[in-house]
């Protein structure tokens, strides 16, 4: 099993600039959802996001990125 982090923005721009709304303000309007999930070594990354929309309806079409985390061992602890 590995830890993936999964970030979803919608696809908000400014009125001004027409560039993407910043992280800040979508959280601001509930356009930003961020979760980390527990998933097998080999999942897919199309199947999972597929099965996210549909379980999130409400999320359709907003931009998806999927980290993995890194699980390191004694991260924290000082080196000796």
């Amino acid at each position: 099993m590995k830890r993936i982090r999964l970030i979803a923005r919608k696809r908000h721009l400014e009125p001004k600039t027409g560039k993407p709304y910043s992280d800040a303000k979508l959280m601001t309007v509930n356009a930003y959802y961020e979760d980390v999930f527990e998933v097998p070594d080999d999942f897919n990354k199309t199947m999972f996001l597929l099965q996210f929309e549909a379980d999130h309806p409400e999320m359709k079409g907003w931009l998806f990125e999927i980290t993995e985390e890194v699980n390191v061992k004694g991260a924290g602890k000082c080196q000796r």
